[in-house]
């Protein structure tokens, strides 16, 4: 079928073009309200070099003790962090406590401080808000249970400071939007075949109708004629 025929069949059949329209545009409400959207809650969390680290500096320096001064080197530590966090483990322990989120685990690779940042996703904002407040409590463990299981001493322990965390989830409309104009596209789409379809069907109906109408009055006029042809008598 070529474009120019559908376009011809809408304007013969331009009602059912408006039908295939109202279809779709039922369908696009309908999913754009059944799907919903997704919220996110993020949160920011630093990673903080031991006191041992801290001291050590205050003493060579002379400066009072400052951790945030002291974040180089750390990025290896937040690097594997993120990695411990992706495992099978951790996923199914947050399956347990948050069940129906998704939750991504990621490094800020941007600003060149150790920072991790966590990301829950659900379909209900409290939820969202909750599985963050998990999330940063799996990750206070992970790193505790990354270093003992390298025999880290007390004094030596790397920590993690949260510099951000949303209260309140946001609205993200993406996945919502995506699949309302897939399914409102694939709807005007199939009307449309289905359009072209019935149009070709009821133009060959037509075409035979006239063709076996016009045989008809071609016989009836061939019978009238033969009527008319006068029988010669005998001489």
């Amino acid at each position: 079928m070529y474009l120019r025929d559908l376009v011809l069949a809408l304007r013969r059949r331009w009602y059912f073009a408006l039908l295939a329209l109202a279809m779709a545009g039922a369908v696009v409400a309908a999913v754009f309200a059944r799907v919903g959207p997704d919220y996110s809650a993020d949160s920011l969390v630093v990673l903080l070099p031991p006191a041992t680290t801290v001291k050590a500096a205050q003493v060579t320096s002379g400066t009072a003790p400052n951790p945030l001064l002291r974040l180089a080197g750390l990025t290896d530590t937040r690097d594997l962090l993120v990695r411990s966090m992706g495992d099978q483990d951790t996923a199914d322990e947050l399956a347990k406590e948050a069940s129906g989120t998704a939750v991504t685990i990621g490094s800020d690779v941007t600003s060149g401080a150790p920072l991790v940042t966590l990301t829950a996703e659900a379909k209900n904002p409290q939820q969202a808000v909750d599985a963050l407040t998990v999330l940063n409590r799996k990750s206070v463990a992970a790193l505790a249970k990354l270093q003992s299981r390298v025999g880290v001493p007390s004094e030596a322990l790397i920590t993690s400071l949260v510099l951000t965390q949303d209260t309140r989830a946001t609205a993200n409309h993406k996945r919502q939007l995506q699949m309302t104009i897939m399914l409102g596209i694939g709807t005007l789409v199939v009307a449309l075949l289905l359009l072209a379809l019935a149009d070709g069907y009821l133009l060959t109906r037509r075409s035979s109708a006239e063709g076996r109408r016009t045989g008809s009055q071609a016989r009836k006029s061939s019978s009238r004629a033969t009527r008319k042809v006068p029988t010669e008598g005998p001489s």
